[in-house]
């Protein structure tokens, strides 16, 4: 029974990732996995409840690649920029599953931002308050509105696109560029140092 629910979250996910909420029936999430609708209905009662169960599911992978990229990084500049580049291109490369749930599921939609900047705030700003510790940020640096401003502004620059529009930049220079010019703004002298030693890194 466990294995057919985590089927049809499965399923569900990757439909709803690249065609949106909205326009996925239980029918297109039948077909897809080769089940039948009354098996679905078995574990979910409703479209709405089974959204909710892939946003959960979507929320544990993004916390797991989190920690991952932790992991995986160097100082707390590093680590900063690499966690928000992920978070933000995740929206950059599913637009239509994030507008369709903002405008056909917003209490949903709210939730699933709220739990975001939530990991945001925990992940990306305990690198940061690693950084303070080790004078790489600026001791004044207000933790919190900092993460919560450029989560709320690369949110809304990225899911407009009449912001981006005839730029000529690509979704990942533009979200490298949000968070570097950002980072400028907090970071100390030796940390300013690291974070241009680490951007000649990334594509221009």
């Amino acid at each position: 029974m466990e294995a057919a629910r985590l089927k049809i979250i499965s399923i569900a996910t990757k439909l709803f990732l690249r065609f949106g909420f909205k326009y996925v029936t239980m029918d297109d999430i039948a077909e897809k996995g080769h089940l039948s609708k009354k098996t679905i209905y078995q574990h979910f009662l409703s479209k709405e409840q089974l959204i909710s169960a892939v946003l959960q599911e979507l929320e544990s992978m993004i916390g797991k690649q989190l920690d991952h990229i932790l992991f995986k990084s160097g100082n707390s500049i590093e680590s900063f920029f690499n966690l928000c580049k992920y978070i933000f291109l995740q929206q950059c490369n599913h637009p239509t599953a994030i507008r369709t749930l903002k405008k056909h599921y917003p209490v949903k939609y709210s939730l699933f931002y709220y739990l975001e900047e939530k990991l945001v705030l925990e992940k990306a700003g305990g690198q940061l308050k690693k950084g303070i510790g080790e004078g790489l940020f600026i001791p004044v640096l207000e933790i919190k509105p900092f993460c919560c401003f450029l989560y709320r502004v690369s949110t809304s620059i990225i899911n407009n696109a009449e912001i981006s529009y005839g730029c000529n930049l690509s979704k990942e220079v533009l979200v490298n560029d949000l968070i570097y010019y950002s980072l400028r703004s907090v970071v100390s002298a030796p940390g300013l140092l690291l974070l241009e030693k680490m951007y000649e890194n990334y594509p221009d």
